[in-house]
Order: C-alpha cells, then structure tokens, then sequence
C-alpha cells in the first residue's frame, strides 16, 4: 500500500509541474490561416493553460488566455484567444520584423528541438502581427551583450508564418512553423520537444507562462530549455531546415526597415 501511495503522489506532481510527456495531436479538419482560430479543427488541438511568472508567481493570470497546439504533415500550428477584460489596454506598437518594441503585448512559443536542455528557436508575435524568431543556446545563461544576452540570438531567422486579429474581447493569433525549419530527431516514429509557452500582458506588467516557470532561476527563466514542458509529435518526417543568413548592403544611402 506505501509503494501504491508514493506512486500516486509522484504522478500528481508530475500533473502538477507540467512534467509529463504531452501528447500532440494531428489535426484532423483542414484550417483557414487568417489569424482567427474558430476552426472546427482546432477542437483537436490539445489546449494549455497559462500560469502567472510574474509579477505574483503562482497567482492566477490577471487575463485569460486559450493557447492550442496542433499539427498536420507540414506545421506545427500554434492558436491563442487571448483576452482582456479591456481590450483598450493592449499595447501595439511596431511591426518591423525581429523588433522589441518596448513593454508591447506579445505571445510566443520556445521549441527545444532536441529536448537537450540547452537549445532552443523562439517564434513570438504581437498584436499587430509582427515576427520575431532568435536562437537560444547555453540555457539561456545570461552573460550580458552589447544586444541584451549573447546566449540570445536575434540574427538567426528562418520561415514561418503568423496572423493576428484584433477582437472585441482582445486579440488572437495563428502560428505555421513548417517542420522543414525545425531540426528535431524522431525515434521509432515520434518526436520529443521541449515546449514553452509566453504571453506579455503590457497593462498588468505581467508575464504568464507554459509550464509554470519560478522567477527564482532569472530574469531570461522564461526562455530557459531546461524549465520546458516535454511534447510528442507522432508521424512527422525529418527534412532539412533552411534559414535566412543576414547580410550588410554598404553604402550611405542604405534604408533599415
């Protein structure tokens, strides 16, 4: 009876922490990528709940979110309602690709490919519709850099897609990340990642997140692999990835956008 007890309390705590292997499910409905996720489809999706990083750690979010992920032979697709109880507070600035603007709304989704612990690729967006996708190496250690954290890596980018729209209630958003931007490794068929989840909330100065991430471990805890959630995809086939190389036009009359 000791051994059943201590097995079942294990078990909670693995529920409790988000510790499990969270089982993806292929999409079963096709999907109109238009940044609205009402799709019939969606109801396959396997839904997250978002916990508050900060500022109180543990309370609840101050506003709801309904994040959903899925995927079919070629994407992993990301969905998010994410709503307010004002949607006069959400803070939307600008739409430059790989920008922060500073203290906007945004939500996004770090994938550790390799379940390593230790890297990791970022796809984030705002309510305008901007992307935002850098590389995460060393856990995401924070050595200050003339760019914020040389263990974060804004220069690396790649194809992907997201749409958002703007709601009575707040404002939502569908990620398409092609499997063949991604490098992961599939055994006996399937496919572990690390999986984390992030909405800013400008308003509330607020930061929930997927799994619950104690502040405790820095100010970069939120982009740090080894506090991930495990996922499962199914199915998926290995290709290879193909990237964006930045590069420098010289010249004086040179425009950035």
């Amino acid at each position: 009876m000791r051994t059943i007890l201590l097995f079942f309390f294990f078990s909670i705590s693995l529920i409790a922490t988000g510790q499990e292997v969270i089982v993806i499910n292929k999409l079963t409905n096709d999907l109109e990528f238009d940044g609205i996720p009402n799709e019939v489809a969606w109801q396959s999706g396997v839904e997250f709940k978002m916990l508050m990083h900060a500022p109180r750690f543990g309370e609840a979010p101050s506003e709801e979110s309904n994040i959903r992920i899925g995927f079919d032979d070629n994407y992993l697709w990301v969905s998010g309602n994410l709503y307010y109880k004002n949607a006069e507070t959400i803070v939307s600035t600008s739409k430059k690709r790989d920008e922060e603007s500073k203290n906007p709304d945004s939500f996004g989704i770090i994938l550790d490919t390799y379940n390593d612990n230790e890297n990791a690729l970022a796809f984030f967006t705002m309510p305008a519709g901007q992307r935002i996708d850098f590389a995460v190496s060393n856990d995401a250690v924070d050595v200050p850099s003339y760019f914020g954290s040389s263990n974060i890596n804004y220069s690396w980018n790649t194809f992907w897609d997201v749409k958002t729209a703007r709601t009575k209630n707040g404002w939502s958003v569908e990620m398409r990340i092609p499997f063949s931007s991604l490098r992961f490794q599939v055994v006996d068929g399937k496919v572990q990642m690390g999986l984390i989840l992030n909405r800013t909330i400008s308003h509330w100065n607020e930061i929930n997140t997927f799994p619950e991430i104690d502040p405790k471990y820095g100010r970069l805890a939120p982009n740090k692999p080894s506090l991930a959630a495990v996922i499962e995809l199914e199915g998926i086939k290995e290709s290879n990835p193909v990237y964006i190389s930045p590069y420098v036009i010289a010249g004086n009359d040179a425009e950035w956008n």
